[in-house]
């Protein structure tokens, strides 16, 4: 019984990972622009069926939810409330003046900035404004 449950398993995901290398095909031949040379995405059947199971809803860790960031009217132009990286951006260009902008706290937020706005190193960039903003007394 034992060794036909074995081969009923290896059947199984002998299935299973086929099916997901064409998968990953499908994604790499809809996905990768003309002349890219990237290497193709290898989905494996083990890694599906974890992730599946640890993490039903997702990645936990791909999720950052941003509360937003209240800034007072003691700011140069007004207050204001900044909801995302964009909005940070928008802020930096037409509220905070030059000789600010070169102070080392608001140089902290721009050198991430640009990784925020695509999803990456956000928790930085948010910590990174609120420090900016307590330092200049703009913080509400």
């Amino acid at each position: 019984m034992t060794l036909f449950c074995l081969l009923i398993f290896r059947i199984v995901s002998a299935a299973l990972a086929k099916m997901m290398d064409q998968a990953g095909r499908l994604i790499n031949e809809r996905k990768q622009p003309a002349g890219s040379r990237r290497r193709p995405l290898r989905l494996g059947w083990l890694y599906i069926l974890t992730a599946s199971i640890i993490t039903p809803g997702g990645n936990p860790m791909s999720k950052f939810v941003l509360e937003p960031i209240q800034v007072n009217s003691s700011a140069l132009k007004g207050a204001c409330l900044l909801r995302t990286s964009d909005d940070i951006g928008t802020f930096i260009l037409l509220q905070v003046d030059i000789p600010h902008r070169r102070s080392p706290h608001w140089e902290a937020v721009t050198h991430d900035l640009v990784h925020a706005r695509f999803g990456a190193r956000q928790a930085e960039v948010y910590a990174a404004t609120r420090d900016a903003l307590s330092a200049e007394g703009w913080l509400a």
